[in-house]
């Protein structure tokens, strides 16, 4: 992931313990922490976004949108 700058995101040996890193625009580490989760949230897409992604993607693909979200 790449928005100010890089994010490194590793599950660590244990399960759902994730490693999560920010680095700055010039590539020094920002901030290290570790989340105990089943997903990092910033994985987590936006609920507001989720339809629009799959009205557009049944577009593209030229098929009907599903409320199986």
């Amino acid at each position: 992931m790449d928005a100010l700058g890089k994010t490194l995101i590793n599950e660590t040996a244990y399960a759902g313990v994730w490693l999560v890193r920010h680095y700055s625009p010039v590539g020094d580490e920002m901030t290290t922490h570790i989340e105990i989760t089943r997903q990092p949230a910033l994985l987590l897409t936006p609920e507001e976004d989720l339809g629009e992604a799959a009205s557009q993607l049944a577009a593209d693909l030229g098929t009907e949108p599903t409320d199986n979200l």
